[in-house]
């Protein structure tokens, strides 16, 4: 937080939310388990371990989307559509 003093910005918004989405989405296509909050061995489509390695890029960034908001929303939506 020292370096985001002025708090998050606004781009941002609704990244908790898109995360929740996508690793609900993961869950369903068995390429998470939510219970050990870890990546599942089980072999999936392309798309789909696109999706978990773009979800595994934000999490482990650990900014919440603020370094690089207009790229993380972009992945975020971009993997939550292709995961529908």
């Amino acid at each position: 937080t020292s370096c985001h003093a002025g708090g998050a910005p606004t781009s941002v918004a609704g990244f908790a939310t898109d995360m929740a989405t996508l690793k609900d989405l993961l869950v369903a296509k068995g390429a998470y388990n939510a219970t050990t909050n870890a990546f599942t061995s089980n072999t999936v489509p392309i798309k789909v371990a696109q999706a978990a390695w773009n979800y595994a890029l934000l999490l482990e960034d650990r900014s919440n989307g603020v370094h690089n908001p207009t790229y993380a929303k972009a992945l975020l939506k971009n993997s939550i559509e292709a995961l529908k």
